[in-house]
Formats: C-alpha cells, structure tokens, sequence
C-alpha cells in the first residue's frame, strides 16, 4: 500500500499512544477521532501500547494553571462525557478505555487488476461522501456534496453523483493532488419532496451515490432529506416567540431531553438506540433534545430520528459550567466542533444546534461569583472566555459547514427565577421539584417553549431485582441510586399533598408513578393550550443512565413508567382537555394534523358510586382546520359544580373525530383528595 493509517474513532480520554516504542499520537478528547500514517513504522511484528491517564488528576493539573476556580471543578477542563462526573440522575463513574473502533485502512493498494498497469497503485479512492441541504427555494432544493478522497499523486479525476430515481446525474472534474483532500460539489435537486416531521407526512429520504470515473467499483453512499426548518424568534405582546417552523407550517414541539443510555457509552448496542426512537414516536413526540452533558451519539440515532420523522434539538458537549479559554482548549474544541457538525450535518432531522446546557443561566443566576469569591477581572475573563466559545467559535464552525440552520448559545435564554423566562426563549421551569412549587403552579407558569420541566418517580420494583438488597426508601443500596440530595425527601413531600404516603414499597412506587403522572399531566395540558403563545412542551427526562429514581418516562431497560401513557396522550396530533379555572370547567381542542378534521366534543361527569351512570353536560359539532386551536369549546361554570363532592366525581371529556376510521379521544378531569 501507498499509505497505512492508524484511525482511533474514539479513545477516552487522555491517552499516549506508542508504535513499536515510538510516540505516534496524544490525544485529549473523547469526542474526535484520532488517526496517523505508520508506513514507515511498521514492520512483520508490530507492538501497539495506547497509555491512558486518569482523567480527573489530569484536569486538576489543567485547572492549576488558572488563578481562579471555574464553577463544577475540573470537569470544565475535559472534553469528556460530563455526565460521568456525577449528576443528580447519574452516578460518578469516570470511564477510560477505547470506546470506538479502531482500524489499520491501507490505501493505494498494488494490485494486478489495477487500470494502468500490473503492480501499480490504485490512482485514487473515496474516503468518505455526504450529501447535506444547503438552502431551499420552492421546487428548487440546492445541495452540496462532500466527498474525501485520497489519491496517489496528482492527477485530475471525474466524479459521478446519482440517485435512484432521477435521471439527471452530475458529473464533476476535479485535479487531485497526493494525499487526502475534500472536494465540494455544489448541485441542484429539483422537485424534491419534502422530509416531514411525524404526524405531518411522510418523511422522504433520498440515496445518492458517488462513483469516482477512474474506478467504477469505488462508490459510496449517502442519505439524506430536504426540508425548510426556521427558528421563530419575534418580538410580540407577549415578549419574543420561540419556536419551529417546518416547510412552511408552524409546529408546536412534543418531546423530552435524552440523556445517555448508559454509563458506560459503548456498551450500548443499536437496538436501544432504535428502541429509544421507536417509542419517541408512538408516545406521539416530534423532538428529542440530545443534552449537552452527555456525548454526540452514534449515525444510528440520527438515521432512526430521520426515518421517523423525529426532529432533534442537539446540543454541544457543554452542560452547567464555565470554560477555559486557552488557545489550545479552544482550538481542541475547534476541532471537535468541525468533526461532529460535518458528520452530523446532512442529517434533515437536526433543527437546532445548542452551545450548552445551562451555562448562561448558571453564570447569572447561581450565584458562582460569590460562591467562589471572583474578583471584577476574573469575572470579566471568565465571561470574555464563554463568549469567545459559543458566540463567537462554534457559530463561525457553523457558518463554515452546516450555514442556514438555525443555532443557540444556551439553553434556557433566561433562569426560571426571572419573570423574562414566561415571556421570552425558551424555559427551563423547575419551580416545581426544586422550587416546591404545587402542581397547579404549571398552569400560571407557561413559558414560550418549555424545553425542560419535570418530576421524579421510581421505576417499577421489578428494576431492582438483583441491585438492592432491600427494598426500602431507606435501604442504603436503594438511596445510592437516588442522586439528588434531598430527592426522596420531595418525592414525599408531594405526596403528604396530593395522595397520601405509602408505606408498603411497592405501593410507594406505584403511586408515585401515579403522582408524575398527575403532575406532568397539568404541566402538559397548560402548555398544549397555550398554543400559540407556548410552542413547545420538551420535558425532563425522555430516559436513564442507569437503574435509578429520576424524573425519566422510560426506566434504564426502556420500561414505561405510568407517565408515559400521560405524554402519548398529552403529544397526540388531536389533543383535548378539560381543566377547572376560576369560572368553571373549560375544554381546549388543539389540532396539528394534516388535513382538516370534524369532531364531536362530549362533556360528562361520572359518580365513582355509579360508573355505570354517566351524567351528560353538553355536546358540541367542530370542524377544525391544522395549526388551530379551540378554548371553551365547552363550558361549564363554577356554581354548577359548588354543590358537587370533587371526591366522587369524575369528568370526562371525549373527542369523536373521523380520518379514515373512528377515533376515540378522552381525558379525565378529576381533583386528587
């Protein structure tokens, strides 16, 4: 071979690596891939030693050259998966090792089957090949291919882009130089249909191949989609908007935050991916938001979330913290920025790009300038430093590879303690859980896009078989996968509230379940009816890590909690709901379908002693366009249900509609004793 390359997908994280004694490479970044020409090193026997250090006494060393103390310790000097260090869902358990494949490629291989001659170098090979959107006018969708090749010298060579079912085939000349080089072929894409989001169509894909000229054989594949996605952020009455429009349609976002599947990253096989996705989209979801503390999650994700019609909201590696700003992190950085957004870019399902998780609100309302006592320079450079990261580096990586999709240096643009986080961007609302705030609170505390809000339970008792010895919410083993400090303690306090304390475990976790369900469904129901001022509704936390109590809708094996049936009826494309407001009972239908629809709207009421007898209140005949919603379809007044005993009564809302068969939708209104 012309060229022997040692590629290292992913080495975690502090590692020196040695060829036959010789030092070939150091990494310090978990999310890069690694790689170095050995030819010249190798010989009949090799020895290949790759030496990891352990990564917290490596960041406490980088840490040592600052004058001050970053917030969060020195996780902020890793470009590791900051989940590891511990988290009020996840336990500490800081991994090192090779966690992605490695590989010897040979290139410019001597065959006697080459073109030219018997015992000459392949003359060129494709490398890699990627087909991304670049902008979109009508029928005419521009595109742009990537494609990596290595040639054996210079030369000039044809390139042949195609995709099945469309005639028209672009052909690109292109002079090669030795080595590897990244060849751009702009093209056009007329008439392509459109990748829709679930709910609104078909999420249309399409393969395309490049074929070098020289050598037919030598093709690579691509897939990809085409569709228009727009961040909405307008000043109004309200404040400014914050939400989605896709192919020309305003979306109300349905969702939660993914975490990592697991601790240890590459234990998890595709099928969990899949699985993760799969129930995404029958819990009726159109967005999974990938949270910055974790890591870039594998092709096959992205590939399940563009089948599906899933869009992601995807955040940088940054979660609740303050950076360094060397030149050499920022410059790492740089490249691990440039690696994952040109990987990632010809996904259609990635909407958003995110800088972080948190850091913006943490800095201003966290209070880290007393806590760690930073004088007016420290704090002039501390923020100087963020700002050069994710207002300035990571947007110009952006510009540069994946330029028209939409991008945010933080999440939450405001704190939940501010009154700017109701009116304007999008909300982290945790009032409630960390606040103490009642349930009802979510009904007041309806921001413009809701992108994390959320309350623990337990998972079923079977997910405890073979981890703790007892099972008690006192039991040592079972509070070591409660990580947030005071968690059962508000798990508990909820319920002296709103249902009572178990004291059978069993029952416990039940109601618990029970308790999420009825918490997460009032947060829900608020923002799906404040549609269009609320155009988003993500809540916290989609999964887990690890067998553990959390705020999570699947357990670590991907069990549905109770709350999960709360969510597919809370995201269905037809929502209804009754909710109880100072004048009475009021029914709300929001539609975001795709064709108009006509409903049959009942309200009635049902004594727990006579289920047998539903009470009818009121019909009504609708007819709804998409995008719309209908508040006080029904409804009923306040001293027409003083004389009722709310803990016997339930009311029932039903929405008959009629697509292509009979549909049944119902909601329950009832008061927790």
């Amino acid at each position: 071979a012309e060229s022997l390359e040692l590629i290292f997908e992913g080495l975690d994280t502090y590692a020196r690596v040695y060829l036959n004694d010789t030092l070939i490479l150091e990494a310090d970044n978990m999310f890069r891939t690694w790689s170095v020409e050995v030819k010249a090193l190798l010989k009949r026997k090799n020895t290949l030693l790759v030496h990891f250090s352990a990564a917290e006494s490596r960041a406490k060393k980088d840490a040592g050259h600052l004058s001050y103390t970053l917030p969060e310790g020195w996780r902020s000097f890793t470009r590791k998966a900051q989940y590891q260090y511990g988290w009020d869902w996840a336990p500490k358990i800081l991994t090192c090792g090779i966690w992605k494949p490695v590989s010897l490629v040979a290139r410019g291989r001597r065959t006697d089957s080459t073109l030219e001659k018997p015992g000459a170098a392949t003359p060129a090979e494709l490398i890699s090949f990627r087909v991304k959107q670049l902008a979109d006018s009508s029928a005419l969708t521009k595109a742009q291919a990537s494609v990596r090749i290595w040639s054996a010298g210079n030369r000039k060579a044809t390139l042949l882009i195609s995709c099945k079912g469309f005639p028209t085939q672009v052909l690109h000349e292109v002079n090669l130089r030795k080595g590897s080089q990244e060849v751009l072929v702009p093209f056009l894409f007329p008439d392509a249909k459109k990748w829709e989001i679930s709910g609104r169509g078909e999420p249309h894909l399409y393969t395309f191949q490049c074929t070098l000229a020289a050598d037919q054989s030598d093709t690579l594949s691509s897939v990809t989609g085409f569709r228009d996605a727009t961040l909405l952020r307008f000043p109004d009455s309200t404040g400014e908007s914050f939400g989605f429009r896709i192919n020309g349609r305003d979306v109300f976002a349905r969702g939660a935050n993914l975490v990592p599947p697991d601790i240890f990253p590459s234990r998890v096989p595709d099928s969990v991916y899949h699985a993760l996705v799969a129930e995404a989209k029958a819990a009726g979801m159109n967005m999974l938001r990938v949270w910055g503390g974790g890591y870039y999650l594998p092709d096959v994700f992205y590939d399940y979330c563009d089948r599906y019609g899933i869009m992601v909201w995807q955040d940088f590696m940054f979660a609740c913290s303050m950076v360094p700003g060397d030149p050499g992190f920022l410059e790492n950085v740089r490249r691990e920025a440039q690696e994952q957004v040109d990987r990632l870019s010809r996904h259609p399902s990635i909407v958003l790009w995110c800088g972080n998780n948190e850091s913006d609100e943490g800095w201003h309302n966290w209070g880290w300038q007393k806590q760690y006592a930073y004088t007016p320079a420290d704090s002039a450079k501390i923020w100087k430093d963020y700002q050069r990261l994710f207002c300035e580096l990571l947007p110009a990586v952006l510009d540069s590879l994946d330029p028209g999709r939409p991008y945010l240096p933080s999440s939450p643009v405001w704190g939940w303690g501010r009154k700017e986080s109701m009116q304007r961007g999008d909300s982290h609302y945790w009032g409630v859980w960390w606040g103490m705030e009642p349930f009802e609170a979510y009904r007041r505390k309806t921001g413009r896009f809701m992108s994390e809000y959320g309350f623990q339970s337990l998972p079923a008792v079977s997910a405890w078989k073979g981890i703790a010895d007892t099972l008690s919410i006192t039991a040592r083993s079972l509070r070591h996968h409660q990580k947030h400090p005071r968690g059962f303690e508000t798990i508990s306090h909820y319920l002296e509230n709103y249902f009572g304390v178990p004291a059978d475990f069993g029952d416990y976790s039940y109601v618990s379940q029970l308790q999420q369900s009825y918490g997460m469904k009032i947060a829900m129901n608020a923002h799906r009816g404040h549609y269009p001022t609320c155009r988003g509704s993500l809540f916290w936390q989609w999964n887990d890590c690890w067998p553990s109590v959390s705020w999570s809708a699947l357990d670590y094996r991907l069990q549905r909690k109770l709350f999960y049936d709360e969510a597919r009826r809370a995201f269905d494309s037809l929502f209804v709901y009754t909710d109880a407001g100072e004048r009475g009972l009021s029914t709300t239908v929001h539609f975001d379908g795709v064709d108009d629809v006509s409903l049959t709207i009942r309200l009635y009421y049902i004594r727990t002693d006579r289920v047998a007898e539903p009470i009818s209140v009121d019909e009504r005949s609708i007819r709804l366009k998409p995008d719309s919603i209908l508040r006080d379809c029904i409804f009923y007044p306040a001293n027409q249900m003083r004389n009722m005993d709310s803990t016997s009564m339930v009311f029932v809302t039903e929405a008959i509609s009629n697509f292509t068969f009979s549909t049944l939708y119902r909601d329950y209104y009832h008061r927790c004793a």
